[in-house]
């Protein structure tokens, strides 16, 4: 089958996975049901295939709509969330520290390919990265790959049973707004957002393509006028983006899984740790929003993550900044921290 045809039929078919989950009032099932049903489809023919650059389509769209969220009054809150970044930052590198070497030593994994799987970074920088420390990196972006796909699988349940606990509890920075979507903000945003997306993308890290564009949304809401996008784009975002990740469910990702399964684990512990324990950390120290404090304390996608806080419900300037942090930090972190780790495990064994 030719390309195009594979990529509008593995866009048809996450449209009605998306659909159906959506219908069934499943939380965050646009992204779930196109995952799914591409995944499932991609196993069974051999035929799913992604749009070239849909990462930087859904990045720049993405970035678009949480720039709108950042107005004046949500500045004034941003300004103050540099405590909550250092606390979420030392959990994250501690945890991976700890974990990295459990798994260390419960598998036949070098400590490299073990640091670089489980840390909370992007996939495409961790791997390459880890390639540079001689680690196994096609390991580690098979681990980054499950770690995304877990990502929606768990958190839309997670968050359904935090929501009912916590009832109609309000968060800060997602007030109602009475401005209504204009064409001409979305096409001044749409260049706002591409030109320094496409400067902050010759940073060449993971994320930059967004977070250019999150800020030139936020600098034409905050000095020009608020703007809304239309609130179709986050469903066709929320599909693309599960569409995506389905692509990535191929036969031998399954049966590369069957042996990987202690490392999935660790995967899978580490991200628990990081919704349950980290976010109760943070609500306790900070007294924010739990949904908010999940979505903070989510190691996933940038996307991915704003994504789901847009569609299930949190503080979504918040949760941007500190997921770009996040990306930022923990590329400079782990680098540093890699030889040290090596030497750590040369006195171990």
């Amino acid at each position: 089958m030719h390309p195009i045809f594979q990529m509008i039929l593995t866009l048809a078919v996450g449209a009605l996975g998306g659909y159906i989950l959506y219908r069934l009032k499943v939380p965050g099932g646009l992204s779930m049901g196109a995952l799914i049903a591409v995944g499932v489809f991609s196993l069974l023919t051999g035929w799913a295939r992604s749009i070239p650059n849909i990462k930087v389509i859904m990045q720049v769209s993405s970035g678009m709509i949480i720039g709108s969220r950042i107005t004046k009054a949500t500045v004034k809150h941003l300004k103050n969330i540099w405590k909550i970044y250092l606390v979420t930052m030392a959990l994250f590198i501690l945890q991976t520290i700890l974990m990295a070497f459990l798994m260390y030593a419960c598998t036949d994994y070098d400590i490299i390919t073990c640091f670089f799987s489980l840390s909370p970074g992007g996939q495409t920088d961790m791997t390459i990265l880890s390639a540079d420390y001689g680690a196994q990196s096609a390991i580690v972006a098979m681990m980054h790959s499950f770690r995304m796909i877990l990502i929606y699988l768990i958190i839309p349940f997670v968050v359904r049973k935090v929501a009912e606990t916590d009832g109609d509890e309000a968060y800060i920075g997602q007030e109602k707004s009475d401005v209504k979507p204009n064409v001409i903000d979305w096409i001044f945003v749409l260049i706002f957002a591409l030109v320094l997306g496409y400067l902050f993308k010759l940073i060449d890290l993971s994320g930059a393509t967004m977070f250019g564009s999150i800020i030139g949304g936020a600098l034409y809401s905050i000095f020009i006028r608020e703007y809304r996008m239309p609130k179709i784009l986050s469903s066709v975002n929320m599909v693309l983006s599960g569409t995506y990740s389905g692509t990535l469910i191929t036969v031998s990702m399954l049966h590369a899984m069957t042996e990987l399964w202690i490392g999935l684990l660790f995967i899978t512990g580490f991200l628990l740790i990081c919704l349950v324990v980290d976010s109760l950390i943070l609500r306790k120290i900070f007294r924010i929003q739990r949904l908010t404090s999940m979505f903070i304390c989510s190691p996933g996608g940038l996307s991915e993550i704003c994504l789901l806080a847009e569609e299930l419900g949190g503080d979504i300037p918040t949760v941007a900044t500190l997921q770009t942090a996040r990306l930022l930090t923990v590329v400079f972190t782990i680098s540093s921290l890699a030889p040290v780790m090596q030497l750590i495990a040369s006195w171990i064994r």
